[in-house]
């Protein structure tokens, strides 16, 4: 079952703007890159993973915004 499923069944939320598929060298590095974030109606505060290139996870946080307005990576701020 693809993760996005699992998650929806859960009440978890998910926005993102990574392609459908990720692709990785033969070394383990990320040629792909974007913004997720975790949402679930009973919570107010939202999660976020920025992904860059060619490093992976670069940070993570608290999403600032609403989500569906659409991700942008300056709006997932540090953890406080």
């Amino acid at each position: 079952m693809p993760l996005r499923q699992r998650l929806a069944s859960s009440g978890v939320l998910i926005h993102a703007n990574l392609p459908n598929r990720l692709r990785f060298t033969r070394n383990g590095l990320l040629l792909d890159g974007g913004i997720v974030v975790f949402s679930h109606p009973g919570a107010q505060k939202r999660s976020c993973v920025v992904v860059s290139l060619p490093l992976g996870v670069t940070r993570s946080g608290r999403y600032s915004t609403d989500p569906t307005l659409g991700v942008n990576s300056q709006n997932c701020l540090p953890f406080s």
